[in-house]
């Protein structure tokens, strides 16, 4: 059964500038224990410094999905959510 997970996107900004064009495909369905592919990519001008947080709907607490290569122009990653919401 599909649950109401989100993932959040973080930006380490470590200059003061704005990122500007950092994205993330949409995750259509997130069911408990499937990992979903997570597909993102960067303009030149943004960050090489960034990570991916998740957590529940209903959650306070955000865990840390690190990304591999940050600096490249794109890249996916699979990211799981362990808990129903």
């Amino acid at each position: 059964m599909p649950t109401s997970n989100y993932v959040h996107m973080y930006t380490l900004l470590l200059t003061g500038s704005l990122a500007n064009g950092l994205t993330i495909s949409p995750i259509p369905i997130i069911t408990q224990l499937v990992p979903v592919t997570v597909t993102w990519s960067r303009q030149a001008g943004d960050p090489t410094s960034w990570f991916l947080a998740k957590k529940g709907i209903n959650s306070a607490q955000y865990s840390t999905v690190t990304v591999p290569e940050p600096g490249a122009q794109s890249g996916e990653l699979l990211v799981t959510f362990t808990t129903p919401q």
